[in-house]
């Protein structure tokens, strides 16, 4: 719903909407690369933990990605809602894909009318890989 709003903002833009019932990324990529009438920025706005991915399917996936930035795409995703410590067990870890290095992982902000300043809000994503 939020990448709707997003793009709702600009009038000038136009919009499609992709539904996949389980959050395969891979095959996510591989969909819009093969697809003709792709839009060539696509925004994500969910994700998974990194540490319970296989290593294979991060490094399929991220081949993947890399794929679509060949092909002149701009994957934007979501970097998470919890930071680095994800979960109730306090455990690090980092969102994935937004951990890939073949999309650009957005954070969230507000902006601060008294101040004019755009603000970090603390429950945004963030960690590392």
């Amino acid at each position: 719903m939020l990448d709707v709003e997003y793009v709702s903002i600009n009038n000038l833009a136009t919009s499609d909407y992709y539904y996949s019932q389980d959050s395969d990324f891979f095959n996510f990529a591989n969909d819009i690369a093969n697809r003709t009438d792709a839009p060539l920025v696509l925004s994500v706005s969910y994700g998974e933990d990194e540490n319970a991915i296989d290593n294979g399917t991060l490094q399929t996936t991220n081949i993947e990605f890399l794929k679509l930035g060949l092909q002149g795409f701009t994957v934007f995703i979501a970097s998470g809602d919890s930071g680095i410590y994800a979960r109730e067990e306090c455990t690090v870890t980092v969102g994935f894909p937004a951990s890939s290095p073949y999309v650009t992982a957005v954070g969230s902000t507000y902006y601060n009318p008294r101040s004019k300043e755009e603000i970090v809000v603390d429950f945004s994503g963030g960690g590392f890989s």
